[in-house]
């Protein structure tokens, strides 16, 4: 029998929704209204017709949409919500990975769980668990995107099992690497100078350093503000201080004289692709791994400033605050570094 069933949108009201049986499957079509009255009322009319057995004549049979052209209306929308950065590196997804392994023709009803699970093994053959994770979040992302619009019946959504990621050991750099790669860094420019001078010092995401503006930096108290701009919002989409160290405010100092006009504290990086490729032939410089296990990337250095702050003693909370992690769990990924924590724990065994 026809029942109601509430959804809350992003906005935090409540839709109704009808819910029923045609053709031996379970369909889900909105009321358009928060008003339970008026839902009652159409709820009445779908129960008459499913009695009459005529629940054709307002089951709306759009025609089925396929993956390539959802993909167009996705796409349009995710690059109102994404940074720059993630909506080209989601579209390559889509490209290279998953149309030429799906079918740009595929309709959206038919990319079933066993589909998915076929991408996954397909792709493990030459990538991570974490990557083909992201990827296929992606293509869920999206397929979720045509129940919301209703383009695909939520009953045909498939649920799909993550795989487990095998994390590593965090890497950081140790007080030689950092030495080494600050004058690597000096070496290749000014701007990389202080880009990695703002990561190492001040635990920036490199989106952060990239968009931090001169008003931004408050020379007199020694600050920096990470907050959203018209042009550009933080990861956490939410403001934070951020205090300078001595050496860093002499590193700023120096460079906003030298370019007494600029907006951009790092002037010079283009896109983060440009930045990439720049960091990476400074960490060669440097000595370091551009590869494997040990591979040094721009996150390293905030990994760096972080496991830092743990080993001389910060407290995990006052580190999650100059990172600006929202939730803390985020920061126990550097707990085990908290200096002398395991050691302390045997002290008191006696036998």
């Amino acid at each position: 029998m026809a029942s109601l069933i509430p959804r809350k949108t992003a906005d935090g009201d409540t839709i109704w929704y009808v819910q029923f049986k045609f053709e031996g499957r379970w369909v889900r079509k909105s009321l358009e209204t928060s008003n339970k009255a008026v839902a009652q009322r159409s709820l009445n009319r779908y129960r008459y017709l499913e009695d009459e057995d005529r629940l054709d004549l307002i089951v709306n049979k759009k025609k089925d949409i396929s993956l390539g052209e959802f993909l167009k209306v996705h796409l349009q929308h995710a690059e109102q919500k994404l940074s720059p950065k993630w909506y080209h590196d989601k579209t390559l997804f889509f490209q290279n990975q998953i149309i030429p392994f799906m079918g740009s023709t595929t309709l959206l009803k038919n990319i079933t769980k066993a589909r998915i699970e076929d991408y996954q093994v397909h792709r493990l053959k030459s990538v991570s668990n974490r990557s083909v994770n992201i990827e296929v979040n992606c293509l869920m992302t999206l397929l979720r995107h045509a129940v919301d619009r209703e383009e695909l019946e939520e009953s045909r959504l498939p649920r799909i099992k993550k795989l487990q990621e095998i994390k590593g050991r965090l890497r950081y750099l140790e007080f030689d690497e950092i030495r080494a790669l600050k004058s690597a860094a000096q070496n290749h420019s000014l701007e990389m100078n202080v880009f990695v001078s703002l990561m190492l010092y001040a635990g920036l995401r490199s989106g952060e350093a990239l968009n931090l503006r001169w008003e931004d930096f408050d020379s007199e108290r020694q600050l920096l503000y990470i907050t959203p701009r018209g042009d550009w919002v933080p990861k956490t989409k939410t403001s934070r201080i951020v205090p300078v160290p001595d050496e860093l405010q002499s590193i700023l100092l120096v460079r906003r004289d030298q370019i007494p006009n600029a907006g951009l504290i790092v002037k010079g990086m283009h896109s983060p692709y440009a930045l990439k490729r720049a960091f990476r032939n400074v960490v060669e410089a440097a000595g370091l791994s551009i590869a494997g296990e040990n591979k040094v990337t721009a996150h390293t250095l905030r990994h760096t400033y972080a496991s830092h702050l743990v080993m001389n003693g910060k407290p995990l909370f006052t580190v999650a605050a100059l990172l600006g992690h929202t939730d803390t769990k985020t920061t126990e990924i550097y707990a085990h570094l908290a200096p002398g924590h395991l050691q302390s724990a045997v002290q008191d065994i006696r036998y």
